[in-house]
């Protein structure tokens, strides 16, 4: 069983991504021959480490389908909201006068909720691109295959 068999069992979205970075030949990272990337693919090896994100967070969390990932979206909208919202309360305590050090501690407590908004504005764009992209990854791999076919069917004549 080659890689590529094995990239095709998995579906959804997340072999989607998988396969893409297959063809870009960002996978696998062992390769030791660089194989020629197609003409539709050119333009994307630039993108290379962003579809390698993509497929990152899609593995981490088990996205497999358009549901999923809309889900997902919602549930780190609501959780960005509520820390959000529970940050600009902290910052409502901080302003207020009190002693020098449950300030330094509410400012510490804030430090932690920006930088895990942070990672939260992350996902969320990661997967806001995933949304936008994988139709558009679908077509290109699409086309690839169909042109592979035809030129196998030539060089069988």
């Amino acid at each position: 069983m080659t890689r590529k068999d094995r990239l095709r069992k998995v579906g959804g979205l997340r072999g989607l991504y998988l396969r893409y970075c297959y063809e870009l030949g960002y996978l696998p990272k062992y390769r030791k021959r660089w194989n020629r990337v197609h003409y539709l693919l050119k333009d994307d090896l630039l993108k290379c480490e962003q579809y390698s994100k993509h497929a990152r967070l899609l593995g981490e969390y088990q996205i497999e389908t358009r549901e999923d990932l809309a889900s997902f979206i919602l549930d780190k909208n609501a959780e960005y909201e509520k820390l959000f919202a529970e940050r600009d309360e902290l910052r409502k305590v901080a302003r207020r006068v009190m002693p020098e050090e449950s300030r330094a501690e509410i400012k510490k407590v804030i430090t932690e909720l920006t930088e895990k908004l942070k990672a939260l504005r992350e996902e969320i764009k990661l997967s806001e691109d995933i949304r936008e992209r994988s139709d558009m990854l679908k077509e290109k791999i699409e086309k690839i295959d169909k042109e592979q076919e035809q030129r196998k069917e030539e060089r069988g004549r």
